[in-house]
């Protein structure tokens, strides 16, 4: 009877830990702002935001923050869009698409972390060369 006790009340102290620890992880992803990086360089500028590579304090993990004003967001009736990326990215489980990894706001900005992918983004490829020869698209297709 007293092992069948004990185990119980074991079962219940773990249940605490463990939802004790994911209350405190929440804590801190709420509580994450851009003080927590450190701001390296604009990595591209748009519409109404810009792109910055920057380093998380903490963990020296390197990250890609979109820093997206919100007044120019509402002026340009982006607000939905925004809204859907930030959705894709935060479920995304795929080698070859960026990964959202937290988002935060202050009173004027809303922060997009994304992981970090030394060479840009494919649009910004299409810039820079124009257009590919036959094998370099079907490369990048594939």
């Amino acid at each position: 009877m007293a092992a069948s006790h004990l185990k119980t009340r074991c079962a219940r102290l773990t249940t605490k830990i463990r939802k004790r620890k994911y209350f405190l992880q929440l804590i801190y992803l709420y509580s994450l702002s851009i003080k927590d990086f450190i701001l390296l360089k604009t990595v591209s500028s748009g519409a109404y935001g810009k792109v910055i590579l920057a380093r998380k304090q903490n963990t020296e993990d390197y990250f890609a923050i979109k820093v997206l004003d919100k007044q120019k967001m509402q002026e340009k009736n982006v607000v939905n869009y925004v809204m859907n990326e930030k959705n894709i990215l935060s479920q995304m489980s795929n080698d070859f698409i960026v990964r959202g990894v937290y988002t935060f706001q202050s009173e004027k900005f809303l922060y997009m972390v994304m992981e970090f992918m030394k060479g840009g983004d494919f649009a910004s490829l299409l810039e820079t060369f124009g257009s590919f020869e036959e094998e370099v698209a079907k490369y990048y297709i594939a």
